[in-house]
């Protein structure tokens, strides 16, 4: 169950990240259940959601997180391909999203 965070210990999150063609939103969100998940990429309605209410590093590395599923997504990533493969696309795809995304760096590290 995701609630809609209020005041958030990172301060800000970027309003929307592009990966590939697509521009995914980005919202703040508390995780409310008992398991340990803090964020989710809903690549159908091009979504990344944060749990923010934690110390920011942990928020920055969910939301680096969460990109590397959509481009995971994006490049059709799967348990076939070999490691070489999925690190090649995922560095590919991250060298992507951080050259269409200049201001990202700022949430990330």
């Amino acid at each position: 169950i995701w609630e809609i965070g209020k005041d958030t210990v990172m301060g800000k999150l970027p309003k929307m990240v592009k990966v590939g063609p697509y521009d995914y939103r980005v919202r703040s969100y508390v995780w409310k259940a008992e398991d340990d998940q803090i964020g989710g990429c809903d690549t159908q309605r091009l979504v990344l959601s944060v749990d923010d209410s934690g110390p920011a590093m942990v928020t920055k590395n969910t939301l680096l997180h969460e990109v590397l599923h959509a481009v995971y997504d994006l490049y059709d990533l799967g348990p076939d391909d070999s490691e070489e493969a999925v690190v090649m696309r995922l560095s590919n795809g991250l060298q992507m999203v951080m050259v269409d995304n200049p201001g990202l760096g700022k949430h990330l590290w």
